[in-house]
Formats: C-alpha cells, sequence, structure tokens
C-alpha cells in the first residue's frame, strides 16, 4: 500500500493506491487513513511519491481552472 500527497492550489490532495492501483483519494489525509484502516486494516500505508502521470494531469487540471 502506497500513500502520495499532491500540493494543489487548493491545498493538499492525498492519494492511496494498492498494487499500482489509486483506490481512494481525499483533500483530509486524516479521512483517508481512516478509510484505509476500515478496508484495509493490517495493511500500513508507506509514503511514496506521486506517479509522474497523475503529476502531470493534476497540474494540467489546475492550470486550466
Amino acid at each position: 500500500m502506497k500513500k502520495a500527497e499532491y500540493k494543489s492550489p487548493l491545498g493538499s490532495l492525498y492519494f492511496w493506491f494498492r498494487a499500482g492501483n489509486l483506490i481512494y483519494a481525499s483533500f483530509s489525509e486524516t479521512a483517508g487513513l481512516a478509510w484505509l484502516k476500515k478496508h484495509y486494516p493490517h495493511q500500513p500505508a508507506e509514503s511514496s511519491p506521486l506517479p509522474a502521470h497523475y503529476q502531470e494531469d493534476l497540474k494540467s487540471y489546475f492550470r486550466e481552472g
């Protein structure tokens, strides 16, 4: 399980990945950790960089906004 953070103009966005797939996204790290504990109680998430294609998509999205 991986967790990544993206600093957007609206604040931090948090993403959780399992087996390389996005499974949860939130503006609240606390809400994400609670969701993770509920659905995957025995799989802690380690921090990792947000995959490059997500970073590029988010950069593009916020430039367009």
